[in-house]
């Protein structure tokens, strides 16, 4: 495969930079790296797809991803849409992450699939994302999912969700909110994977940065509730049983500096990877 070294690039407007790949220099088998990056041959590689951002013909990664999983001594690879199973083998990934963004899960994933709007869609980012669930649910691969991953995560294995949390759970909670902030209590269901993540504390802050939302589970999937908050909305499932596959609706690649239960996500991440890269 031919080696591709993103570009650090910061949007007009925006407050982080970004890492960039333009379209028309991706090839079939590019592998796509970070410039200026030493990596251990002996760590896990953890793949995250990238997004195609408006207004640039290209993929694009921004930074608080790719510093909160560097700092677990990971490496990191870059997928784009198409072909994602070949990809994800390819590149011998040991995990994903399926990073937040604005885009649509299949109206069947909703309970009140009547309110979404016309120009509602199941994008090729969509389509990736189910296809990155698939492969890792037949092979096992540990898997994260933040805010839109986790919604995705959770739609797949048969939740439902809101097209409007504020609106639908007519909620005063501020679920839309400064990312770098705390916006809200999470509780922190007990005898799940998250509580041991979360060093079994009742409850922890988390910022908040969405308007779509995971609603109540059945009993009888494969995922459970693990976080909730006060209003009722989900926050947080993850696979029953051994698999690490696990979801969260706040972002906390803009807390792990401060927050050990942010930072503890990826750690369990890249952890499950280590384990998964050696065959345990």
């Amino acid at each position: 495969m031919s080696k591709i070294y993103l570009k650090r690039f910061r949007f007009s407007g925006r407050d982080i930079d970004s890492f960039v790949v333009p379209a028309k220099i991706l090839e079939v088998d590019s592998e796509l790296r970070l410039p200026d990056i030493k990596e251990n041959p002996y760590a896990p590689n953890i793949g995250i797809i990238m997004a195609l951002e408006n207004g640039y013909d290209g993929y694009v990664i921004d930074e608080p991803y790719v510093e909160a999983l560097l700092s677990q001594n990971v490496n990191l690879r870059f997928l784009t849409y198409d072909n994602i199973r070949s990809q994800i083998i390819n590149l011998d990934l040991n995990a994903i992450l399926l990073i937040g963004g604005s885009f649509d899960s299949p109206a069947e994933y909703y309970l009140f699939p009547e309110k979404l709007p016309d120009t509602h869609h199941v994008s090729k980012r969509s389509l990736a994302y189910l296809d990155a669930i698939s492969v890792a649910k037949q092979y096992q691969l540990p898997v994260l999912g933040i805010c839109a991953g986790f919604q995705m995560l959770s739609g797949y294995f048969g939740a439902k969700m809101y097209t409007n949390v504020v609106q639908e759970l007519c909620s005063r909670l501020p679920h839309k909110f400064d990312k770098r902030q705390d916006a809200h209590a999470v509780a922190i269901v007990e005898n799940t994977r998250l509580a041991i993540i979360c060093g079994n504390k009742p409850e922890i802050m988390v910022n908040s940065v969405h308007s779509e939302g995971v609603a109540e589970l059945a009993d009888d999937l494969p995922i459970i509730v693990s976080a909730r908050s006060s209003d009722g909305n989900v926050e947080a499932v993850e696979i029953r049983g051994d698999w690490f596959a696990l979801g969260v609706q706040w972002h906390p690649e803009y807390l792990w500096r401060r927050s050990s239960e942010a930072k503890n996500l990826f750690s369990a991440l890249a952890n499950a990877a280590r384990k998964y890269q050696k065959g345990e």
